[in-house]
């Protein structure tokens, strides 16, 4: 008996019901697939789970001791890249002053602004080269320019030195050492990655916090450029021993330990030392997927005819516009409303403390609630604590109010922006996706500050901050309108369907009979009040095209790359379940994530597909997998390559097509060719 009619049958079940199900229409297995079988694969891919240290994985909330080490890392790159440009710039400012007496303070202010804007609007570029060449490489760069950057300031003799230094050369730095930092945590975490993410963010107020007292005790007891060579200095100092303990800056990322293992070098013997996790930490995730998956910049530019994209980027230009103005005018204001000058840097130093607490604070709300009703009520809170609290803030408690509240929220656009875009399309080129959203933000960030001082300088000689507030009030509505739209789309991407009027006739046939329309329901309301994430993973363990075709037409392209609570995608599950036809469909869509890992075990798809119990079936998936750009070089949890899973040794061919494909992986030219015949065969 053809077990996919038995399948159907027990699903529609037509004796019981006698009604026709809508469902036993679409319904259809793949011939091997019988429970015995289902539960083989189960059991040989459970098997294949994380070794015994990482049993404390669920201890430490999911990321273990390496997903804590990339946060930590990441945190500690977040104190420096924002310090010299935004949190501490206006400690530089008023020497400045006395150094380029000839300089207006607007013309020096824009020195910082110019690295702002820079760190943002390279995020292109570092997003793609973080994606292309990994994490850890350009995490380093990224460190190394801003290092030279502070020391080349330090030999200013003229304004437009600064420009060039710590203003273009510092922000470049920093966006090739920012991007990687806050896409790395993306990969560790899925349950907790608000917190996780959070946690890495609030280095920008740890950094304002602790570095802007530092820096004026430094300028105090030395001078400004010996300042500067200072910091550079710390920068490189900080970089080198990451980078020496095997992680630049404490960034666990998948990097080269598959070509490490290949030559047979060994391993430093650090296990007892705090260089050692690191070195452990870069090691977590197996690597090359950075070798097949290497995103071009006309490539990257797919995601803006995504909804879901479009409009976090347009909230990211719009909110840009008036991110920095109250960073930049919240002390020369307090000194407005009769307040000290030293009052005025206390309550934006107080404003810095409370956006380390609330990005942290924020993430842990998101990762319980709902990060998609977070980051909408944080993009309305910001909005109203610039038009109603700053309007309305003359003394010195009311100003403290406006600060720290504005700080805290502001934060959401930081830490739960990346989430978001994590949820919606995976972390496989998160990198590159969140480049291009913030370098659209930084052309807006470049233009907002010198926009706000022109408006302040056209009110004298009756001098008004209003005009100011309003400019930073309006960007921040826009933007949480533009938050809002996305959350619009988001719902839709992941909405119930509505029951269709099959389900209706149905229900009109059995009023008559309770226990029928009983079992109706009951069964409708399974199929119907499923999202359309897990209408796509069920089309793909059923392989029913149709079901697949119905769901594709109804999301964006967003959906393609959705993963369940274990971080399988549709194309782990197809794999696993032999949907040779929705493999070959999904295959062709643009952006697919095909070497993405899961959470438990760490496998990729062509793991599921070379794993799977029948043969040929395993076969046909293996070679669709690799024709579309599947490496046969990543090591699960079990530090297992697709190659390790093959469960028997008869599958002569499956093996012998992964050997064919590793050696060409490796770059070994004549290998190709004949990878090339072998999956022709058939």
């Amino acid at each position: 008996m053809d077990p996919s009619r038995i399948a159907i049958d027990t699903f529609s079940q037509p004796d019981e019901l006698g009604i026709p199900l809508p469902i036993s229409a679409t319904m259809t297995i793949s011939p091997s697939i019988t429970s015995d079988s289902i539960q083989t694969i189960d059991a040989s891919t459970e098997t294949v789970v994380m070794p015994a240290s990482e049993s404390t994985e669920s201890s430490l909330l999911e990321g273990g001791l390496q997903g804590w080490l990339a946060v930590l890392g990441s945190l500690l790159i977040h104190c420096f890249v924002f310090a010299p440009t935004e949190y501490v710039f206006g400690v530089f400012v008023l020497h400045y002053q006395d150094v380029f007496p000839e300089s207006s303070a607007s013309a020096i202010t824009f020195v910082g602004t110019t690295g702002s804007a820079i760190t943002y609007i390279a995020g292109f570029l570092s997003g793609i080269m973080a994606d292309r060449f990994g994490f850890r490489p350009t995490a380093f760069v990224g460190s190394v320019i801003m290092a030279l950057s502070l020391v080349g300031a330090s030999f200013s003799t003229e304004l437009w030195h600064l420009y060039v230094t710590q203003g273009v050369l510092f922000g470049v730095g920093a966006s090739f050492a920012y991007y990687p930092a806050i896409a790395v945590p993306s990969q560790y975490f899925t349950k907790h990655r608000g917190l996780a993410i959070g946690v890495a963010v609030s280095g920008t107020g740890l950094g304002g916090f602790g570095l802007a007292p530092l820096t004026n005790a430094l300028i105090e007891k030395v001078d400004i450029f010996w300042t500067l060579r200072i910091l550079g200095m710390m920068i490189f100092v900080f970089s080198r021993i990451y980078f020496s303990g095997g992680a630049s800056m404490l960034i666990a990322e998948k990097v080269n330990l598959v070509e490490r293992r290949e030559k047979g070098e060994e391993q430093p013997d650090q296990e007892n030392t705090i260089i050692g996790e690191c070195s452990k930490a870069s090691e977590a995730i197996d690597v090359e997927v950075g070798k097949n998956r290497k995103p071009t910049f006309f490539q990257a530019l797919h995601v803006f005819k995504d909804p879901q994209f479009l409009s976090l980027t347009l909230a990211e230009l719009t909110a840009s516009i008036g991110y920095l103005i109250p960073l930049y005018f919240m002390q020369t204001y307090a000194v407005y409303i009769g307040l000290s000058a030293e009052q005025g840097a206390l309550i934006l130093g107080l404003s810095n403390g409370s956006a380390f607490v609330g990005r942290i604070l924020l993430g842990i709300i998101a990762d319980r609630v709902s990060n998609t009703k977070t980051l909408l009520f944080c993009s309305w809170a910001t909005a109203f604590s610039v038009i109603v609290f700053w309007t309305t803030a003359k003394s010195f408690g009311t100003l403290l109010l406006m600060g720290m509240t504005f700080c805290m929220f502001i934060g959401a656009y930081v830490s739960l922006v990346p989430v978001a875009v994590a949820e919606s399309f995976g972390t496989d080129t998160i990198a590159s996706m969140i480049g291009l959203m913030y370098g659209v933000g930084g052309l807006a960030m470049w233009g907002g500050s010198p926009l706000a001082g022109y408006i302040l300088d056209s009110t004298l000689p009756n001098l008004s901050y209003t005009p100011v507030i309003m400019t930073a009030g309006i960007s921040l509505v826009l933007g949480a309108i533009c938050i809002t739209s996305w959350v619009y789309f988001n719902w839709r991407a992941t909405r119930p369907i509505i029951p269709s009027l099959t389900l209706s006739f149905s229900l009109f046939l059995s009023l008559n009979n309770h226990q029928v329309l009983l079992n109706v329901i009951s069964t409708h309301s399974t199929i119907y009040t499923m999202s359309i994430n897990e209408r796509l993973i069920a089309a793909c363990k059923e392989d029913n095209l149709d079901k697949l075709e119905e769901v594709l037409a109804d999301a964006s392209s967003s959906i393609i790359n959705h993963t369940d609570e274990e971080g399988n995608s549709a194309l782990h599950h197809a794999a696993k379940f032999a949907s040779t036809g929705c493999l070959e469909v999904l295959m062709f869509f643009d952006g697919i994530e095909v070497n993405a890992c899961n959470t438990i075990e760490g496998d990729t798809p062509l793991h599921k597909a070379a794993a799977y119990q029948d043969a040929e079936f395993a076969l046909d998936m293996v070679q669709i997998l690799i024709r579309g750009g599947a490496t046969t070089l990543i090591r699960n949890k079990a530090d297992k390559t697709p190659i390790d899973v093959v469960p028997d040794k008869t599958h002569t061919e499956v093996i012998k097509f992964l050997e064919h494909a590793a050696l060409s992986d490796k770059g070994i030219p004549e290998e190709k060719d004949k990878l090339a015949s072998a999956s022709n065969k058939k």
